[in-house]
């Protein structure tokens, strides 16, 4: 009986001593743990295991549409690769402004298409900022966060009429700071439409409206200005702006969408004006109208909220 006892004691006594050894090596190693688990959250919300950092990065001009004869076509590496680098907005008064868009129409209340396609990223929303807009003075047509659009800022496409007033819609659920999106909006003289892909798997957001411009125009070939143009200047990054002469349907904006951030012109025989913004401000529509670059950075730290669709 005392050996099995004195036995039995021994087993338990194995057991604390295993027990003890468990909580000194937790107690020893798990602060490592710990740390080492924040640094690799932190890396990932820095975008270091994003995958567009390890894929080829385009340079300036690597694709751009080329016109002859009568013909346009995409010339060069073309596949959507991501770009180098974005263009960075300070908020204050950074802008690209163009000249006049060579074969842009003009705009009324019963005809003239146009599209306006981009990617962005806003580190602010809470107060009116101006992505890209197609005109000089009002009636416009763009792209913008704005603040009245109930209690949080969505993005707004706006259409101007003369004297300042102006017919929007906002797009729900809002856009989120710090996170890339895809934009686009459409116009073909009476309907209005805004379409916003957001986010790992690109949620849609979209919206359609009818306009009435009455006797209101925006001339034909018109400048386009980018971070600005209706309001505050945009608070963050632009990339891959672009302008087209027609109305892109629905399976062509997902399609353009699906193509990612360094994606090509869709419709290359349509496009009046491309600012991929990798590190310049030039048109590589086939149009040589560059952009004149105010206050802007390129930054090629850009993948941050960035996940390829």
């Amino acid at each position: 009986m005392g050996e099995r006892g004195e036995m039995h004691w021994r087993v338990g006594d194995c057991r604390t001593a295993r027990s003890q050894q468990a909580m000194e090596f937790l107690m020893t190693y798990g602060w490592s743990v710990l740390i080492v688990t924040a640094v690799i959250v932190i890396l990932f919300n820095m975008g270091i295991f994003n995958s567009a950092n390890f894929a080829p990065k385009a340079q300036p001009g690597n694709c751009k549409v080329l016109r002859t004869g009568g013909f346009t076509n995409l010339e060069g590496t073309c596949s959507g690769v991501p770009p180098q680098s974005v263009a960075m907005f300070n908020g204050i008064s950074g802008s690209i402004l163009t000249g006049n868009l060579n074969g842009a129409p003009a705009i009324t209340s019963s005809g003239g298409l146009v599209t306006l396609t981009g990617w962005a990223y806003s580190s602010d929303i809470t107060t009116y900022r101006s992505l890209v807009t197609y005109g000089s003075t009002p009636p416009l047509i763009g792209l913008a966060y704005d603040d009245n659009c109930g209690s949080i800022p969505d993005v707004l496409s706006i259409l101007y009429y003369l004297g300042g007033t102006y017919a929007d819609y906002c797009l729900a659920p809002p856009i989120t700071a710090g996170t890339w999106a895809f934009y686009a909006v459409t116009y073909n003289g009476v309907t209005g439409a805004a379409v916003t892909y957001e986010g790992a798997g690109g949620s849609l957001y979209s919206h359609t409206s009818t306009y009435s411009l009455g006797s209101n125009v925006i001339p034909a070939n018109p400048p386009v200005s980018i971070g600005t143009g209706t309001g505050i200047t945009w608070f963050g990054v632009i990339s891959n702006i672009q302008v087209y002469n027609t109305t892109l349907d629905a399976n062509q904006i997902g399609l353009l969408y699906r193509e990612g951030i360094g994606g090509a012109p869709i419709a290359p025989q349509s496009i009046v004006g491309w600012w991929p913004l990798n590190g310049n401000a030039n048109d590589y529509s086939g149009n040589n109208d560059n952009g004149a670059a105010t206050g802007i950075t390129y930054t090629s730290s850009w993948t941050s909220g960035y996940t390829a669709p």
